[in-house]
């Protein structure tokens, strides 16, 4: 174990005011190298630093340079961050294995923003804006081996984003913009083992898809809009996968007697019936073993039921099941058609009563004819 003192630093300015724990100064704003300063950090004490809440004025790529120590760095809701700005290298560390940067409205990073840190292990990118990130980003990150890019708004990936690195676990959840691309693979990697892009937009797997994530041996792609999967299209060492929540049409048989998965998740889901899936349905809830550890959906459940009728004759008895099927579209047509049925009759409706009293203000004379208006008519009705 190290020697040193963990500190956890915590900067929590409202209205650019700063109100640490120790000092109070308010109405005036300051770099980060003179709060650094202010406090009398140690530099060459191990800590682990975490900044919140800040408004950074004039940022220098340098700050954390001095902390010969310093292993973990997490910035969170910071504001003016300069990546968006510059391909230059935002902060130079040769210390930092840990570097995470969350909530900071950052749109892109660049060729060499991330570059000074040399040593960085494990990176994290959340709940930003991000929507690109340059092909080379991750060329001054050689050991880097978690990634998190989770929570953007990515639309694509450069393919060979981390081909040149040993990374082993992506996560890329809830990049509700993302789609596999057609016909080439996502990402080349020789090293990469763990996938998790789950809540995007994916609506299909490609025979490309995975083509290149030879090593790749658990995928989550939870609560996307696949139809269907076929085998094939499977890395070669995948032993885990987790599909819950798709709206599924067709489930592949091969994939249960595969003997090298130990997880398979498809719970969650509303399938079609047919013969074909409740064959595959029945085989996939008594293989406790592969479904065991789907804590979130483990059920597959019908869109349709099956309906069983019996039909009787003067020697047999048949029995013969039907799919009911109800067509959500023509549903709604006929409700709308009803309603519309519905409406012209009641404007049908008033425009007669309308007509009917109008014609009895315009026909009415300032005296009434008692006798035009009896069934038997008599001159003692008469108006002289």
């Amino acid at each position: 174990m190290k020697k040193g003192v963990n500190f956890i630093l915590v900067l929590y300015i409202l209205n650019f005011d700063l109100i640490p724990a120790e000092h109070h100064v308010t109405g005036k704003k300051m770099t980060l190298s003179q709060y650094i300063e202010l406090i009398n950090i140690n530099t060459e004490i191990e800590v682990n630093m975490e900044i919140a809440n800040i408004a950074v004025k004039d940022w220098d790529p340098h700050y954390f340079a001095n902390f010969k120590e310093l292993e973990t760095l997490s910035l969170e809701n910071i504001s003016e961050l300069p990546f968006d700005n510059t391909d230059n290298v935002v902060l130079y560390s040769n210390s930092i294995n840990k570097f995470r940067c969350n909530a900071s409205k950052i749109v892109r990073i660049g060729k060499k923003n991330l570059s000074g840190m040399p040593n960085l292990k494990d990176l994290t990118f959340n709940e930003n804006n991000m929507v690109t990130i340059a092909m080379e980003a991750f060329e001054g990150n050689p050991r880097l081996k978690t990634l998190s890019l989770a929570k953007n708004n990515f639309k694509e990936l450069p393919e060979k984003l981390v081909e040149n690195l040993t990374l082993t676990s992506f996560d890329f959840d809830n990049n509700r913009l993302y789609k596999f691309p057609e016909a080439k693979p996502f990402l080349i990697s020789k090293s990469l083992q763990q996938f998790s892009c789950s809540a995007c937009g994916i609506t299909h797997i490609y025979a490309e898809t995975f083509s290149e994530l030879p090593d790749l041996h658990t995928l989550i792609l939870k609560e996307n809009s696949i139809q269907e999967i076929h085998e094939n299209h499977l890395p070669s060492k995948l032993h885990s996968l987790n599909l819950e929540s798709n709206p599924m049409n067709v489930l592949p048989l091969k994939i249960l007697i595969n003997p090298k998965f130990h997880m398979l998740c498809l719970g969650g889901s509303r399938v079609p019936w047919s013969e074909n899936n409740e064959q595959f349905i029945a085989r996939y809830q008594n293989m406790k073993n592969i479904s065991s550890t789907c804590q979130d959906h483990p059920h597959i459940d019908y869109k349709t039921q099956p309906i069983t009728t019996t039909v009787s004759t003067s020697t047999t008895e048949k029995t013969t099941v039907e799919h009911a099927t109800v067509n959500p579209a023509l549903l709604d047509a006929l409700i709308a058609s009803y309603l519309l049925v519905c409406l012209l009759t009641e404007v049908v409706l008033i425009l007669v009563f309308g007509s009917y009293v109008a014609k009895l203000l315009r026909s009415k004379s300032k005296e009434f004819d008692y006798a035009a208006s009896v069934i038997n008519p008599s001159d003692i009705y008469k108006i002289n």
